[in-house]
Order: C-alpha cells, then structure tokens, then sequence
C-alpha cells in the first residue's frame, strides 16, 4: 500500500540520500583502484604518502569538478564533447555501390582539397546497405578522438563510405552546419582512418576537406560543430 502521508519534499530527500550514497561508493571503489595502481606504478610510496594526505582538499576540489561534469553530462545527454540533436528523428541513406569519392564529386563540391590524392584516401569502398545516422553538436572543446570514441561504440561501426557521405550532404543537407562551420564525417580504413570535413560557405556552396584522424588539433566548441555518424545508440 502506499503511504499518503509521504510528500515530494520527502521523496527528493530520499532520493538526495540515495545520490549521495551512489557517489560515495563509487568513489570508494575508484579509489581503491587508484591506490592500487599508484602502489604498482611506484608512484606512490612511503616517502610521499603523508604529503600526499596534506593535499587531501585539492583532490577533492577535483573530485568534485568531475563528478559534477560527468554527471552533467548525463543529465543533459552529452557524450564526451556531444550532444545529440537529431534526437528521434529518421534520418536514413539509401544503399550505396560504394564507388563514389569525394575527390572526384565535383558537381557536389565546389572545392575539395587537393592533399585528399596524397592522403591515399581517393579509394572505392564496398556496397552499403540502408543506413541510418545520428547529428551531434560540439558543446566542449576536444579533438578527433574525444568526438568520436566517447560514443562508446568501435569506431570502425562508426565509419562512412564515402558515397555515404555524398548522398548524406545531398539527402539531408538541413543538417549540416552552416555558415561557414564544419560538419566531420570519420572514413576509411581501420588502420588510417581520416575526417572528412564539409564546409558550407556563406555563398551556400560546398567545400570538402580530409584530415587524419590522429590530428590532435582541439576544436572549440565555439565553432559549433557538428559530427554525422552511423546509429548504433540508443536516442
């Protein structure tokens, strides 16, 4: 039977108690970890152990950061330096012959940099089947590899073929950033992977250029950013 008597100030004071012992026991268990590894490392000893403790209040201004980021996050549905826009909206690529290349679609593009011949990335690619996609939004800073291995799926589920990516910019064009912003498309193979980077310019025409993906430039989430990728989450 359920108690009338208990009111929502009551339930939110359960459910504070129950947060705060949820923290707490994974920072127990976290710090447990940490311990250990510190003590396999050598990093932490008997020498530096009682200096260590004397600077217990910073590592719990870090501790504190953290968790509210990461907690954050989940409440407002960021992964890594995204967030979902798309939301439940379908938004699907028909199946591919995989042939086309960005290099070689100039009808699509108006400029595509020339050094997408000398990254080897000009390459056919297998027939795909139907595809759906998912738009994020950039909403903190971070590079290539924070955008796309925080999604918590293998990248290689997270690669285009490149006529892929043509048809998304012909298809469902609305959804790419605009005004001179970038949308980031990750392709190729396992073993050199690049971001394709489609650019509308002001003029409305399209730009086309293709980075490593182990380029460790940090983007600003200033630059309103957004990044394309098969749907393999949950949204």
């Amino acid at each position: 039977m359920i108690n009338s008597s208990i009111t929502s100030k009551d339930v939110a004071g359960v459910q504070k108690a129950s947060f705060a012992q949820l923290i707490s026991d994974a920072a127990r268990q976290a710090a447990e970890v940490v311990v250990d590894e510190l003590l396999t490392d050598c990093l932490l000893n008997h020498d530096n152990f009682q200096a260590i403790l004397n600077h217990g209040d910073k590592i719990a201004t870090q501790v504190t950061a953290k968790t509210k980021e990461v907690v954050a996050d989940m409440t407002e549905g960021i992964t890594g330096c995204l967030t979902l826009v798309s939301g439940s909206e379908i938004l699907e690529l028909d199946p591919t012959d995989g042939q086309a290349t960005i290099a070689e679609s100039k009808g699509v593009f108006n400029w595509v940099n020339p050094l997408s011949r000398d990254y080897r990335c000009n390459v056919p690619g297998k027939p795909t089947g139907k595809t759906r996609v998912a738009v994020y939004r950039m909403v903190r800073k971070g590079d290539f590899r924070r955008m796309f291995c925080r999604l918590g799926v293998d990248l290689g589920k997270l690669r285009f073929k490149q006529d892929q990516i043509i048809q998304f910019v012909q298809k469902h064009r609305q959804w790419l950033q605009t005004e001179g912003c970038t949308t980031f498309f990750l392709f190729g193979k396992e073993y050199e992977p690049f971001v394709a980077e489609i650019i509308v310019r002001r003029d409305d025409t399209l730009d086309a250029n293709v980075s490593w993906f182990s380029n460790s430039t940090v983007f600003s989430a200033d630059n309103r950013i957004r990044v394309v990728v098969p749907q393999h989450l949950e949204v």
